[in-house]
C-alpha cells in the first residue's frame, strides 16, 4: 500500500499531522508500506523505539490521523529470479 501521491502539505495540515508524521507520510507516498496483519483491525506499525532509537515524539498514534481512504493498493512486485520466498506462491 502507499499513501496517495497526489496528497499535499495542505492535506497533511488538514489531518493535523505533526512534523515527524509528515516525514512518514512523505515516505509512505514515495516507498509505500507492507500490510502485515489481516485481523480485521487496521494497524500501522513503525520499528520499535528501543531498536530504532526514535525519540519520544514518535508514538504509536503518530500516523493515526492519516485516513485509510488516502491509502492505495499497489501491485505486488514480481518475484525476482533466483530468490526463494520473494513473493507468495501462486495458488492453483
Amino acid at each position: 500500500m502507499r499513501l496517495d501521491p497526489t496528497r499535499t502539505e495542505a492535506d497533511f495540515d488538514a489531518w493535523g499531522l505533526t512534523a515527524p508524521a509528515k516525514v512518514i507520510a512523505r515516505a509512505l507516498q514515495k516507498y509505500g508500506m507492507y500490510a502485515v496483519d489481516n485481523s480485521g483491525s487496521s494497524k500501522r506499525c513503525l520499528e520499535d523505539r528501543t531498536t530504532a532509537g526514535w525519540g519520544p515524539e514518535l508514538t504509536r498514534d503518530l500516523t493515526r490521523a492519516i485516513p485509510m481512504s488516502a491509502l492505495r493498493l499497489v501491485a505486488r512486485p514480481p518475484r525476482a529470479p533466483g530468490l526463494a520466498g520473494s513473493a507468495a506462491p501462486e495458488r492453483g
